[in-house]
């Protein structure tokens, strides 16, 4: 019999940890390049965006028109990874600070052991909740923990 194929996806951050770490870098460093390559057009794009946010009519026209172009050059300068919680340590090898900003919205909503994987590669974290959910939450859990004591006597 022959001895059956190990799952990749299942393997691939035990046995190639270090080629991933490497290609992160790797990664990187070609972003940075790029971004440095177009940086003319790149800075054109972010005086666009600025005058857009600003407030000016024409500008946000101007953008409109070649928006893919700019997304393209604001992405370079302004890189994003969005993903779940459980998938973090999938996606992001474990290089310390590899990530520069994390924002953790609807916290309240998740147990915040879960972004301790995300957090730990981050600079800088911007955590939104709102109390009243987490209130709400807590109140939820102690009384599921009062209906369980209640109704499943031993």
């Amino acid at each position: 019999m022959a001895t059956p194929l190990e799952d990749f996806y299942t393997s691939f951050h035990q046995n190639f940890h270090d080629k991933h770490q490497e290609l992160f870098k790797l990664s990187w460093q070609f972003l940075i390049q790029q971004a440095l390559y177009s940086k003319d057009r790149g800075k054109q794009t972010l005086e666009l965006y600025s005058s857009v946010l600003s407030g000016y009519r024409k500008d946000k026209d101007r953008m409109a028109e070649n928006l893919d172009e700019h997304i393209k050059y604001l992405s370079l300068i302004f890189p994003v990874i969005t993903t779940t919680l459980p998938s973090v340590r999938n996606m992001l090898p474990w290089v310390e600070e590899c990530v520069d900003r994390t924002i953790v919205d609807e916290a309240g909503m998740i147990d915040q052991h879960k972004t301790f994987p995300l957090l730990v590669r981050s600079r800088k974290a911007i955590i939104v909740l709102f109390v009243v959910k987490v209130a709400h939450k807590t109140l939820v859990h102690h009384a599921k923990k009062l209906f369980l004591q209640v109704s499943y006597l031993p």
